[in-house]
């Protein structure tokens, strides 16, 4: 065997490494991205959980919620609870609707939480009064989302 067969064989042998390498390194991207996907659901699933735990174990925060989703009259301490409350409802629907953004949660999935959020907003007077209170601090992609679900109207 020449020297410049034999450079051939090893450039080849090289190169396959090479290839190798860079699928092994696609492989490893594919597995980090599906566990970065179960990290964000369970995460989120977490959290609604703490939440509802922490709802469900003050009576008087369910009272105030049911009044405020009525739209019924709540003194100012009431209406800053239900305030709270709601707005940090509204923070994790955004960042439910970045990670569907990021590719971490499919479609179907989104279309099912965008379901839900639909639902509890057009159920909710308070959530509107909220919502059109403070969506000039949201994103301006997750803004457009729920004004499609609360409708142009219920903001003016």
């Amino acid at each position: 065997m020449s020297k410049q067969t034999f450079s051939g064989w090893l450039s080849l042998i090289a190169n396959c490494g090479i290839l190798i390498g860079v699928l092994l390194v696609v492989v490893e991207l594919s597995q980090i991205r599906k566990l970065m996907t179960a990290q964000v659901r369970n995460d989120f699933t977490t959290s609604v959980m703490n939440r509802n735990d922490a709802a469900a174990a003050d009576p008087d925060m369910i009272d105030i919620m049911m009044r405020g989703k009525d739209g019924d009259n709540l003194d100012a301490n009431e209406d800053l609870r239900y305030r709270l409350r709601t707005s940090g409802t509204f923070q994790q629907w955004q960042n439910t609707h970045f990670q569907y953004q990021m590719g971490l949660i499919d479609e179907q999935e989104f279309q099912a939480y965008r379901d839900s959020w639909t639902g509890i907003a057009r159920a909710s007077n308070g959530f509107a009064r909220v919502w059109c209170g403070s969506r000039k601090s949201a994103a301006a992609d997750f803004r457009l989302e729920m004004d499609k679900i609360f409708g142009e109207e219920a903001c003016k």
